[in-house]
């Protein structure tokens, strides 16, 4: 019993008194009660218990007394909330007379009883608490100096960005608290991309992915997101944080792979061109010499000198065509717009790199199924870059081959969507290698036959063109589809 003194009394009120002293003892608050000279006189378990102190031990104290008390402002509290008759809250770190330290919160709150002015120290310990803040504020500083970090209300109006947000963005915390989060919108992705996103986050559920923003001065940067919707009790959303990386390194090395990815391309298919250029070259050394000889006759005959002339135009325009194509190909694209370009356009002129290679070995190249009016808007040497690829992959795989085919299609499917396969002869591809063929690096031709670069590239041109590829794995023989839209959003990345 934690009473100063006892008093003798009937069972019913014994009973009645050991049950107030139970409740007393066992509230999860620590509970002093001092005499108005400071004196402790009454005092429950669960303050012995957060102080680490014995009952006797606080009983035997003054608050006035004790340095402890004195030094964590206790002592002044005390007197105060006597002399003024009101109570006193405080939030202090204690250091108990068992030299635990704690953290204390509560109030010393001033009472009368039998005319007798006391004071009751009423104390939370919340040590664990301080503790878990004290971790959140070191995570929140750790974050802090390595990510950008935002906080937009359920509309997305910006309520809160650090510095490493603003560094990024170029603009200053002023500039963008109120803003709409689209200050930084760069136009890059589809209408469909951000209504994903905020389908996603809208229902409760944290989103990730990699978003391309525009900075205070025009420039493109990449983040790697993460959208954590923040609910209240009743689950319904008060705001968002996101937690952002700068991976613009990144990106710029996936276009220098891509760029890379090419370089090696234009090394396979050197010995097709070579041939495609030699046969235009070799019909304008033939006629050049019939014309000579028939300029050598008498008399010359006009019409099969300009007959053999136009032949010679028409294989000048051949070659002219490889050359421009070559060029335009080995350039770095990346930052060019989006133009309209006819389907059947592009996979002829991708042809060109390589015909003639197929044509040597004995494979059949199928383009009847090509809708002459389809018209896609994209980066014309890029996507040229996915076929080729593809292309090739199936010269390797069904070289010598019986029968050997490669047959290309195109359709404009639901929703505006262009459709691009490229089909061969080939019996597939083994389930367990389909699971790993768009990886990085990962190959099954032999070594110095390729780089293991190719599909994961073409992967991701077909995302900056906010499209697909996939392996149909459905069809007997392999096919590689080539899924985008018809049209580029509107405010699309523009040319630096």
């Amino acid at each position: 019993m934690h009473r100063s003194a006892k008093k003798k009394t009937t069972p019913k009120k014994q009973a009645l008194h050991q049950l107030y002293e139970a409740a007393f003892d066992n509230i999860p608050v620590g509970v002093v009660v001092f005499s108005a000279d400071g004196q402790s006189i009454m005092a429950n378990k669960t303050v012995s218990d957060m102080s680490g102190t014995p009952h006797d031990v606080i009983l035997s104290k003054n608050i006035k007394q004790v340095p402890a008390w004195k030094k964590a402002g206790l002592t002044d509290a005390a007197l105060k909330a006597i002399e003024s008759g009101k109570a006193v809250a405080f939030d202090t770190e204690l250091t108990t007379l068992a030299g635990k330290i704690v953290y204390a919160t509560g109030s010393f709150v001033p009472i009368t009883i039998n005319d007798k002015r006391l004071v009751m120290f009423i104390a939370s310990d919340t040590s664990e608490l301080r503790k878990a803040h004290g971790t959140a504020k070191f995570y929140r500083s750790a974050l802090d100096q390595l990510a950008a970090v935002c906080f937009t209300d359920k509309a997305g109006i910006i309520i809160h960005i650090n510095d490493v947000f603003c560094n990024l963005s170029g603009y200053t915390k002023k500039e963008l608290l109120g803003q709409d989060q689209r200050i930084l919108n760069s136009g890059y992705h589809s209408k469909s991309f951000s209504v994903d996103m905020w389908n996603t986050i809208a229902s409760g559920v944290p989103w990730r992915g990699e978003i391309c923003n525009r900075n205070k001065s025009g420039n493109l940067f990449w983040l790697d997101t993460s959208i954590i919707p923040q609910v209240d009790e009743k689950g319904n959303i008060e705001q968002y944080i996101s937690v952002q990386f700068d991976i613009s390194k990144k990106k710029n090395g996936e276009q220098q792979l891509i760029h890379s990815a090419k370089m090696t391309s234009l090394g396979e298919m050197a010995g097709g061109i070579a041939h495609e250029i030699n046969n235009p070259l070799t019909i304008i050394r033939a006629y050049t010499e019939q014309i000579q000889m028939l300029l050598e006759t008498n008399p010359v005959d006009p019409a099969k000198i300009q007959t053999l002339t136009q032949t010679i135009v028409k294989a000048v325009d051949r070659a002219a065509k490889i050359i421009t194509g070559l060029r335009a190909f080995a350039r770095d694209g990346s930052n060019d717009p989006f133009r309209e370009v006819k389907v059947t356009n592009l996979i002829n002129n991708t042809l060109d790199f390589c015909r003639s290679r197929f044509v040597h070995r004995g494979i059949q190249i199928k383009t009847e199924a090509i809708d002459p009016d389809l018209v896609v808007q994209c980066r014309e040497e890029q996507l040229s870059q996915v076929i080729l690829n593809l292309l090739f992959n199936a010269f390797d795989a069904i070289e010598g081959t019986p029968n050997a085919f490669v047959e290309i299609t195109s359709a404009l499917t639901l929703k505006d969507t262009i459709e691009i396969s490229v089909k061969d002869s080939g019996n597939g591809i083994p389930t367990d290698i389909a699971k790993k063929i768009m990886q990085p690096f990962f190959t099954t031709k032999e070594i110095g036959k390729g780089t293991g670069l190719g599909l994961s590239v073409s992967m991701g041109i077909m995302e900056s063109h906010h499209g697909k590829l996939m392996l149909d794995q459905e069809c007997q023989n392999t096919r590689f589809i080539l899924k985008l839209p018809s049209r580029q959003p509107k405010s699309i990345l523009k040319p630096k």
